[in-house]
């Protein structure tokens, strides 16, 4: 068994005031206070080198568990651990938790928009991260960006260009060298290829996995799209209403489903 690499217990986000009832919902809608459960006492383990999927329909709660993680969200309940630290991470203070992000972590969002400066040059997107973790050598950030956008197999000429006058593929390959800027441990990616053309997608989806067999990257990976899942997931959560209501290796639950909502799901999706 490989070792871990991140591991979270209990992990729950009320939006509204909560009750005692809220976890005992069999919704994301508390019947007594009326709260939204987004995530309800949802535990994962991601281990080193492998892509965790996670699947679910719109509205399951998958993408406020991944922006949980990244401390776009601060949960209600729940811990999470790095391997090697004792602290769960939720309870570091803001300096703790931005260095974490700079130098652990990297996202890429659905939305460019969210991931993305569009005041600011593809390049410089790129460089915000690296300053972020205290590189302050203009050749060296250079270099780095050079490298950057040939491994995500950006064109060096547009640089120096606005993410606006790009693709949306090119957005996204943006995206994901600003996530890989400080080498992290951890990448999370949130519907990556959501609202691409299909050539774009599977583009996007060959660069995705040949940077994960390369770096041996750990990847939680958030999609509605079997086929995404099918290709790049090594095992996959199932969610509904907040709660992982399946798990297992892809091939299993993609082929085998036990649950009738993840049989309901697959077939829509064939």
């Amino acid at each position: 068994m490989r070792d871990w690499i991140l591991k979270v217990e209990n992990l729950t986000k009320i939006y509204g005031d909560g009750c005692p009832n809220c976890l005992k919902s069999e919704t994301n809608k508390c019947p007594f206070c009326r709260a939204t459960i987004a995530v309800n006492s949802v535990s994962l383990a991601l281990y080193s080198g492998e892509i965790l999927g996670i699947m679910g329909e719109s509205g399951s709660g998958k993408s406020t568990l991944v922006r949980s993680l990244y401390f776009d969200i601060s949960p209600t309940l729940g811990e999470a651990y790095l391997n090697g630290e004792e602290r769960n991470i939720f309870n570091f203070n803001s300096q703790e938790k931005r260095k974490l992000r700079n130098f652990n972590m990297g996202m890429v969002y659905q939305s460019p928009y969210r991931g993305l400066n569009f005041e600011i040059t593809a390049g410089g997107n790129v460089a915000e991260k690296l300053l972020m973790a205290n590189w302050r050598s203009y050749s060296n950030i250079r270099r780095r960006l050079i490298d950057l956008f040939e491994k995500t197999e950006l064109p060096l000429n547009r640089m120096d260009d606005f993410p606006a006058t790009l693709s949306g593929g090119m957005q996204q390959r943006i995206q994901i060298a600003k996530a890989l800027a400080n080498n992290p441990e951890i990448l999370f990616l949130d519907e990556p290829t959501s609202g691409l053309d299909l050539s774009v997608q599977a583009r996007l989806l060959d660069l995705i996995k040949k940077i994960q067999q390369e770096l041996k990257i750990s990847i939680i990976l958030v999609s509605h799209d079997l086929g995404v899942i099918r290709l790049l997931a090594d095992r996959v959560l199932v969610m509904r209403e907040g709660r992982i209501i399946e798990s297992g290796l892809t091939d299993q639950i993609l082929e085998d489903p036990q649950h009738p909502y993840t049989q309901l799901l697959v077939n829509s999706m064939l």
